[in-house]
């Protein structure tokens, strides 16, 4: 109920959509995007793919086969979910502070060493 009472006076502040004068709205059907857009979609998918899968199953790898206790595995979705909150709150500071480039091919870096210790690592 509280939830409810604070999503609607959230709802209160909406910018109310507009159409401009000349244009046609739109159908409200499925749109396919440019295709400039098309590699940064490929990446997002991918990305919420890596973070859903370890939100979901990290707890439970932990636990059933790697023989860890349940609180063991408790706290490593704790740290998972405390390390994605960290890299939104400083990420937009870490890329004005190092640049774009920098950051992607130290993160793209930082991924592939993880990647590779999973696989190295039984």
């Amino acid at each position: 109920m509280l939830g409810f009472g604070i999503m609607a006076w959230a709802a209160t502040g909406l910018v109310q959509d507009q159409t401009h004068e000349g244009t046609k709205p739109e159908s409200g059907g499925f749109v396919i995007p440019p295709r400039i857009l098309w590699p940064l979609g490929i990446i997002a998918f991918c990305s919420a793919l890596g973070e859903g899968a370890m939100a979901d199953w990290s707890a439970l790898y932990l636990h059933e086969h790697l023989g860890s206790r349940e609180s063991v595995a408790a706290i490593g979705f704790f740290v998972f979910s405390l390390t994605m909150l960290t890299g939104r709150f400083l990420g937009d500071g870490i890329v004005a502070k190092f640049g774009t480039v920098t950051v992607i091919r130290t993160c793209a870096i930082i991924a592939t060493a993880g990647f590779l210790f999973g696989i190295a690592v039984d």
